[in-house]
């Protein structure tokens, strides 16, 4: 894994700290919570498309 596929994947940590803490620590998941977890997931999910496009 490179540093900039490593960079890709720290934002992720963002979206499981908002799981984990709905899930475990029994927190409101927020409408905005929710725009920024897609939003990441979305940023994620073309950085990697992108890369994976650039490699063939």
């Amino acid at each position: 894994m490179t540093v900039s596929e490593a960079s890709i994947f720290a934002n992720l940590t963002t979206v499981i700290s908002i799981i984990a803490g709905v899930v475990f620590l029994h927190e409101v998941f927020t409408p905005f919570q929710i725009v920024g977890a897609v939003i990441i997931l979305i940023s994620v999910f073309f950085a990697n498309r992108q890369q994976g496009a650039s490699l063939e």
